[in-house]
Order: C-alpha cells, then sequence, then structure tokens
C-alpha cells in the first residue's frame, strides 16, 4: 500500500465502525498455561490474569489483523506496531466462561517522530460481555501505522 493516506477520509469511514465478533473463552487448561508463562499466581480457582481482557478481545474480532490492517490501508511492508493495550475491568475474567466479544474503532490520528516519522494511530475498543449481556471488561487496544511521505 504505502504512501500517506487521506486522514480525513479514513478517520470519517473507520471512527465509530464496529468490529465484533463471537464468543469466546478460555478453557482451564489454557489459563494453566498462560499463568506458568507469566509466573502469576494472584487468581484464585478459575480466575483469570488481567491480560487475557486482551487476549480474550483480540480471539474475539470479526477481524483478522490484516484485515484490520486493509481497512487502516496499512500493509506490513509499510511497518506496523502494535501500540498501547490497556483493560478496565468491572469484575475479574474467569475460565470456563463464555464472554461475548463486540467493539468498535474509536480514533484515528496522525502523529509525526522524529525517529519514526509519520505515522497513524489507531486506537479500537474491545468489549467483553457474559452471555446475558453484563459488561465484564474493556479492552482498549492500538496500533501504529509508519506512513510514508510523498518524496
Amino acid at each position: 500500500m504505502g504512501g500517506l493516506p487521506d486522514l480525513t477520509a479514513l478517520r470519517e469511514r473507520l471512527v465509530g465502525r464496529p468490529i465484533g465478533g463471537g464468543p469466546v473463552t478460555v478453557p482451564p487448561h489454557e489459563r494453566a498455561i498462560g499463568h506458568r508463562a507469566l509466573a502469576w499466581s494472584g487468581a484464585d480457582d478459575d480466575g483469570l490474569h488481567p491480560v487475557w481482557a486482551t487476549l480474550l478481545g483480540l480471539r474475539g474480532m470479526d477481524l483478522s489483523f490484516e484485515e484490520l490492517f486493509d481497512l487502516a490501508e496499512a500493509s506490513a511492508e509499510d511497518g506496523i506496531y502494535f501500540g498501547e493495550a490497556g483493560a478496565e475491568f468491572r469484575r475479574d475474567l474467569e475460565a470456563g466462561t463464555a464472554y461475548q466479544v463486540s467493539g468498535r474503532i474509536t480514533d484515528l490520528v496522525r502523529r509525526r517522530g522524529k525517529t519514526a516519522g509519520t505515522f497513524d494511530v489507531l486506537t479500537f475498543e474491545l468489549y467483553l460481555k457474559t452471555q446475558d449481556g453484563t459488561l465484564i471488561a474493556t479492552a482498549t487496544n492500538s496500533f501504529l501505522f509508519v506512513r510514508k511521505e510523498p518524496s
């Protein structure tokens, strides 16, 4: 793709766009593997490490990363970086519980850095809800897309 896409047109097309998904569950064996990998023993019984909010949200998106990047008119050849990740919880996530993922693109901004040059930051939120619709967690993530200025 390359080049410097029109930011106004991209924002109009992307900001507010739903990026929902389907149900996701962390089976108990994945919980155990994840907690060993994270050296985390902070949860009781079926509780999950907070990083699972991001992992479950991304796992449950209805878009692949490639499809998300295509929407932003970016490709791996341009330079794509995972930006920030954060989560807010109403209660702890649990292994074995099915969560419905929904979400939306919340922002797209253009920035310039001394080293990176011009890049766009695409931010999106993924909501994890129980089957009855109760919001449990919101995962906020961003990707950075390096943009090549025209010569």
